[in-house]
């Protein structure tokens, strides 16, 4: 776990600090804090919101083959004693695959899409002081 956690620092950090310069950079000079507020309300709103549809999604999925395998309407999965332990691990793994399968998708389409953006678009007031930023 401690390498997939690595793994998704190293790539958080090869994404991030570019993205965010390619936004701010983008954005007019007056509009510089608005765009960097913008910027974090987004962020945070696609944590949350990640969050809690992969949490639907997977737990949806995990009472959905508990109910198919004959355990409807469980509460706490993990700490029913009435359900064998390798039920438990393959409705864990019924969602889990999944949730993991969509996101995987998400983030191949956010990076083609992300690639098919025009890149010599920039606002004219942006390249100005950017110009200026590199004079002083």
């Amino acid at each position: 776990m401690v390498g997939e956690l690595i793994l998704l620092g190293i790539g958080m950090g090869m994404f991030t600090p570019p993205n965010n310069s390619a936004i701010m950079g983008a954005a007019p000079r007056n509009k510089l804090g608005l765009a960097g507020g913008i910027l974090n309300m987004m962020r945070s709103l696609g944590l949350i919101f990640g969050v809690d549809i992969s949490g639907l999604l997977f737990s949806s999925l995990e009472h959905r083959y508990l109910s198919e395998h004959g355990f409807q309407g469980v509460a706490h999965v993990f700490r029913n004693g009435r359900i064998p332990l390798d039920l438990k691990n393959h409705a864990f793994m019924s969602g889990f695959v999944v949730v993991i399968g969509v996101l995987v998708v998400m983030n191949l389409v956010a990076a083609i899409l992300s690639m098919m953006k025009d890149k010599g678009k920039v606002d004219a007031e942006a390249l100005a002081a950017a110009k200026e930023f590199e004079g002083v």
